[in-house]
Parts: structure tokens; sequence; C-alpha cells
């Protein structure tokens, strides 16, 4: 499956096209700006200005395809962490970012989606849609937990000591919390 306005509408029933398509904006605003930074794939251009001279630039989208990347039209050749989105300035001074703007051009994004990154964006979707209107053709009334390679399980009922049932992480469930972690970038 993925993150399509096809699918989408047929998650949600009773929303009009443009409305999915606002639920799926909203679903991608809503993560990117938990995650503070973005991952879906596409062409992107960012300006900078390094005032300090670090010469290290933290893209906003990553991963990045290192080979796509231009500052100010010209193609960038020096080192790249493209999983991180993190471009370096040679020594050699070729790139000196010091006390100047300039431009970023690159490809980015997961292409595709990680699975545990589209479940997140389901999880909001149908909440989204569901506020809209839209009856969300897919329910997780009946699961207790799932679990995704490389994250671990997630569990979406939690009985305290009088047996009442439960879910816990907030308004888009436990997997929203849970996944966050893992693709929040931290700097130190």
């Amino acid at each position: 499956m993925a993150f399509d306005l096809a699918t989408a509408q047929l998650r949600a029933t009773g929303l009009q096209p443009a409305e999915v398509q606002v639920a799926m904006d909203g679903a991608v605003a809503i993560l990117e700006g938990h995650l503070d930074r973005g991952f879906m794939p596409g062409n992107y251009k960012e300006k900078f200005t390094d005032r300090e001279g670090h010469g290290v630039v933290f893209t906003h989208v990553y991963p990045i395809d290192g080979d796509t990347v231009k500052i100010d039209g010209v193609k960038f050749t020096n080192a790249i962490d493209g999983d991180q989105g993190i471009l370096f300035a040679a020594e050699d001074g070729r790139y000196d970012f010091k006390g100047r703007s300039f431009l970023v051009e690159y490809t980015g994004g997961y292409n595709p989606l990680p699975a545990d990154l589209e479940l997140v964006l389901w999880s909001i979707f149908d909440r989204l849609a569901g506020d809209m209107g839209g009856a969300p053709t897919i329910s997780a009334a009946g699961i207790d937990s799932i679990t995704v390679p490389d994250v671990g399980t997630v569990r979406f009922r939690a009985q305290d000591s009088s047996g009442a049932t439960s879910t816990s992480g907030g308004p888009f469930g436990p997997l929203f919390e849970t996944v966050s972690s893992k693709y929040r970038r931290i700097l130190c």
C-alpha cells in the first residue's frame, strides 16, 4: 500500500476528493512538524546562511540523494551524509559558506516510505478524515498490538488493575510516539 490519493479515497468514505487531499496534507504536516524534518519524496530547494562558518549544512528533508546536490547551481562534490541530510564543506576552501547565503538543491525523502512511517501517516489520516465527517473504512478496534520490524511491538490497549481498557499514545495512538522517536533528528 502507498500513501496516495487513490488509497486515501478508499479509506475515507463520505469525503470529497479535495477534503481527502486536505486530510492527507494535514497528516504529513502533523508528522513532519512533530519530527521537525521532512521525509516525503521530492525535489527540494532550501536557502541557508552560515553566519558562524561551521561549514556544515543540515537539510530539512532527508535522506537525500548525494548525486543530486547542487549549491548555487553547481554540483556539490564534497562529503555528504545522505542518510542524515548533512553536507560538509571542504577544508580546502572550495565551499566557504561563512557569512554568505546560498541555495541548496537536492532530491530527498524516502521512496518508498518505510512501513512504520506509512502506518503512522494512515493513522493520522484516519483520525483527521473521521474528524472531517468521513467514515474510515479501516478500524483497529479489534487489534491489541502490532509488531513493526526494527521498531518493536506497540500495544494499543492497556488494562489497569480494575480490568478497564484504555488506549495510550495521545490522539494518534502509541505507534505515533514509538515511530517518532526513530525518525526525529537530535543534534547535540
